[in-house]
């Protein structure tokens, strides 16, 4: 007893009054029964107290320190505790099966994952949560090896109601001390709906690599951070050697502060959309459009750039700018050269009336000679532009190109130098076209003349023609919409100083020459464009500076036989009228004097109209006494056509003769009269006009010529 009362008065029993202590041990002592009590002390020792009894009376107490084995208990049951923690709490299914296959236990998550209770999981067959056998069988095989070290792979399994899932799979064999198994760990997540998401991922990402646009992202100092295949292709970097870059390398236009003040717009929402020039990887600059928004994802802010190449665009957008510049161009020449066609007649036909009755010594006869000859030029001049702006009234028919243009040699050798060899290489002798073969002379004449200027010094001039079938394509490539068949290729080329790119864009515009003053009115190679383009063709030019230049002239051939000229011939004197009358209608005064002379001279009587109103009202009191209208097509108000769709609803016998120096007159003609109608293109000299008119009275039945629809 003095023991125990020594123990519980040093306090190793713990807290609380001694004398419970010495109660409750002294009666434990005297019972003389085995006995087993721990205790911890004040200063944190744990004690395992195991007391005996002695056969001859009193106890023999056997104290031990069992401080570090409860250490270790307590550390295993905080462990216990966290692992059946998280065992029951985390989301993913963790699944323990046995050696046998079958489950022994598992969490709520897997629960939630497969559909089952987890009653009805603990004991179930773990393959019959795999979709198929195979995939159970290749899952197990992989792991029966692996000791404690998870490997993931994806699974597809199957949820209680059918539905078949992926799962991201990581699992390991337990085995004990003595290296025996124990079973299987299972840790399983649901990952479907990341996977569809990664699929969409990569479905955008592959949708934004094919787009035909380049994409950059990039950051607020320049520097990309992404960009896709489209915008390496295009500048001819890999991407790795791209998102090295900065902004300021590929639009070499653009400086640090225009940057920084586009990003503030952009960042604001201001819609941006501009030209720009991009810059490959070999220095190439190329026009683009680009297009920015501001992105703001992940605490960071980008701008996405997206620049599309608008080369084609570009060159589409300049043949279309240049093409209704030569349009407009074209419209003024037309209607110039339509105006000074009307002066140049009377000028001309006055001339020569003055001619005829001045004595051949005047002196004011040479003074009349040199205007006429001058109003000769003006006439040509005038034709050239009719020609180039599609309005000169040619006269298309059926001839053998190749023998055509080799017939053209005489002519061409008298254009060059003796310095300058003209070589032929007619290798088609056969195909016909359709052209005027007037026009098609001085466009071969034009092309020989610009090859001798860029010969100053000698050298070659060689004309081919040759047969081929061009596509559509072809003609697209060089800004030209003709159908795809079968064309003749007339060739024209040098070996002289060529031409330069800049001077090649505007070598088909009117008036525009490199010629000094005086030596050229810059209307040749546009009448040649003007007559290849109206007579349904095409004309190429490639040059080179120092090689020389080809133009290529292209004609669709014909299934048709030339024929012999049927058309009327100018007669060098004019026959006399026979007091016929004519009714003139020509709102032009001075063609309107010189056409009545001219007439009144020749013996006929003449009634004259300012315009085709005036016109009616003259035939209404004169109606039965003319005999022959003579009109002017484009005049106010009432124009030709109609003023003869109105006379000839009166009178379908009168006979009608159309002035005229403009094609869409003369194809507006033709589609509404017979074809035998008859014509008169200005200028025309005071015999042509009387010959005409003689030629028209004396046909015996106007009725079929002459009639509208």
């Amino acid at each position: 007893m003095e023991v125990i009362r020594y123990t519980a008065e040093r306090g190793d029993y713990g807290p609380g009054h001694p004398a419970a202590y010495i109660q409750k041990f002294g009666d434990i002592a005297r019972s003389h029964q085995p006995h087993h009590i721990q205790r911890s002390l004040p200063n944190s020792i744990a004690l395992s107290i195991r007391g005996n009894p002695l056969p001859g009376g009193g106890t023999v107490a056997t104290i031990t320190d069992v401080t570090t084995s409860k250490q270790w208990e307590a550390a295993l049951a905080r462990q216990k505790t966290l692992f059946e923690a998280i065992f029951r709490y985390v989301p993913d299914a963790l699944i323990l099966s046995g050696a046998d296959g079958k489950i022994v236990t598992c969490n709520a998550g897997a629960s939630a994952t497969f559909g089952y209770g987890i009653d009805n999981l603990i004991g179930m067959p773990l393959r019959s949560l795999y979709a198929t056998g195979e995939e159970f069988l290749r899952h197990t095989d992989r792991h029966s090896s692996a000791v404690g070290s998870p490997i993931p792979e994806l699974i597809c399994y199957r949820r209680q109601d059918g539905g078949a899932f992926i799962g991201d799979a990581r699992g390991s064999l337990i085995k004990d001390h003595e290296d025996e198994t124990l079973g299987y760990l299972h840790v399983i997540r649901d990952v479907s709906e990341l996977k569809k998401a990664e699929r969409q991922l990569q479905l955008t990402q592959h949708s934004i690599d094919r787009v035909s646009d380049g994409a950059f992202w990039i950051l607020s100092d320049g520097r990309f951070t992404d960009v896709n295949e489209t915008a390496c292709r295009v500048l001819d970097y890999s991407r790795r050697d791209l998102l090295a870059l900065s902004v300021f390398v590929i639009l070499p236009e653009l400086t640090p502060e225009q940057w920084d003040r586009n990003w503030k717009l952009i960042k604001a929402g201001v819609a941006f959309t501009r030209p720009a020039r991009l810059r490959t990887s070999a220095g190439k600059l190329f026009p683009a459009e680009i297009s920015a928004s501001f992105v703001e994802f992940d605490g960071k802010e980008y701008v996405c750039i997206f620049a599309r190449d608008v080369t084609d665009r570009v060159a589409t957008e300049e043949r279309l700018r240049q093409s209704q510049k030569m349009e407009a161009l074209g419209q003024l020449a037309g209607g110039v050269a339509h105006e000074f066609n009307n002066i140049l007649t009377s000028v001309m036909g006055f001339t020569r009336m003055a001619l005829q009755k001045i004595d051949r010594t005047d002196r004011v006869k040479e003074c009349l000679t040199e205007v006429l000859e001058s109003s000769k030029r003006a006439a040509d001049l005038t034709r050239q532009m009719l020609t180039f702006s599609h309005k000169q009234v040619l006269e298309p028919r059926v001839l053998r190109v190749g023998p055509t243009i080799r017939g053209m040699e005489k002519l061409l050798r008298t254009l060059v130098e003796a310095s300058i060899d003209l070589e032929w290489a007619i290798g088609d002798a056969e195909s016909c076209i359709e052209a005027d073969p007037t026009r098609l002379s001085q466009c071969i004449v034009n092309l020989v003349v610009n090859g001798r200027h860029a010969l100053p010094d000698g050298g070659r001039i060689r004309i081919g023609v040759e047969r081929a079938q061009y596509d559509a394509p072809f003609f697209t490539s060089h800004g030209d919409e003709l159908p795809p068949g079968v064309y003749a290729r007339i060739d024209v080329s040098d070996d002289g100083i060529g031409i330069e790119p800049a001077t090649l864009q505007h070598i088909f515009e009117p008036f525009f020459t490199t010629k000094k003053a005086g030596q050229g009115t810059g209307l040749g190679l546009s009448l040649v464009y003007g007559m290849v383009k109206n007579s349904g063709g095409a004309i190429h030019v490639e040059s080179a500076v120092g090689k020389g230049t080809t133009f290529s002239i292209y004609m669709p051939t014909t299934d048709q036989e030339p024929a012999a000229d049927a058309s009327f011939r100018d007669e060098p004197e004019s026959p006399m009228g026979d007091s016929e009358t004519i009714l003139l209608a020509e709102d032009d005064p001075q063609l309107r004097r010189f056409v009545k002379q001219t007439l009144e001279d020749l013996g006929y009587a003449v009634l004259a109209a300012s315009d085709g109103a005036h016109a009616i009202k003259i035939f209404e009191e004169h109606g039965e006494s003319i005999d022959l209208l003579l009109t002017d097509v484009v005049m106010p108000e009432v124009d030709g056509l109609r003023l003869a769709k109105a006379l000839t609803a009166a009178r379908p016998d009168l006979k009608i003769i159309f002035m005229t120096g403009y094609a869409p007159e003369l194809t507006d003609l033709r589609a509404k009269l017979q074809d035998d109608i008859t014509l008169l293109n200005k200028p025309f000299r005071p015999d042509v006009l009387g010959g005409v008119v003689r030629q028209t009275l004396e046909r015996r039945d106007a009725t079929e010529g002459n009639a509208i629809r």
